[in-house]
């Protein structure tokens, strides 16, 4: 596959990713996503629109169109069921996924993301709880970062960030993991910190782990 299609196809994931929480997305919060300059996201972007593959506008920002849509949809997926094959599979941990599903997405045919599809199971989430998208859509539930969640609530762990090996190497030491129960008991005001409950266990865990937490509430 050509360089130029692997870095559209990044390009074109990183957008719908940040246009979860930030819609249009900026030039800056791209940039820092891609780790590149402002001057270098400008130029992708422009490109990008004159493909038909977002709506940009300089100084404003960018939205995917639905062709751009439907291309950051696909690349997801791949990612997505990448990292699930690498976990369930090959037994890696859910810190080292991230980076090889990153190369391995853009040399996937079709008959091989079906077979690993159907190896799986059909899996509806990623090691990380992130939704894998089907048949060009995207279902997801609504959650809350454990941050914002209701105190003395009980709540199901259903997502958390991917964007930093470390803190999910370090969500591993604590024993965190999907699908635990846990109660927010307090919110100390001096730091922002949260004293939880882990299925039983105190914990405390600073503001910026808590914003990379996401939380149901329990049935």
């Amino acid at each position: 596959m050509e360089l130029q299609t692997a870095v559209v196809e990044d390009y074109l994931r990183t957008i719908y990713k940040l246009q979860q929480s930030e819609a249009p997305v900026t030039t800056s919060a791209l940039a820092q996503a891609m780790d590149v300059s402002s001057a270098s996201a400008s130029d992708m972007l422009k490109k990008l629109a004159r493909k038909k593959l977002i709506k940009y506008k300089p100084y404003y920002g960018a939205a995917l169109t639905p062709s751009g849509m439907a291309s950051a949809l696909s690349i997801t997926r791949r990612h997505r069921l990448w990292e699930m094959f690498l976990v369930e599979t090959l037994d890696f941990s859910w810190d080292e996924v991230h980076s090889i599903a990153d190369r391995l997405e853009h040399a996937t045919p079709a008959n091989l993301e079906k077979r690993i599809d159907e190896k799986l199971g059909f899996p509806e989430r990623d090691p990380h709880g992130d939704p894998i998208p089907r048949d060009g859509a995207l279902m997801d539930q609504p959650l809350a970062r454990l941050v914002d969640f209701t105190p003395r609530t009980l709540g199901i762990i259903s997502r958390v960030s991917d964007d930093n090996p470390e803190l999910l190497q370090y969500l591993s030491q604590i024993g965190l993991r999907l699908g635990q129960r846990i109660v927010v008991k307090e919110l100390i005001a001096y730091d922002d910190s949260l004293h939880i409950d882990l299925d039983g266990s105190d914990i405390f865990l600073s503001a910026k782990l808590s914003r990379s937490i996401f939380v149901r509430p329990a049935d």
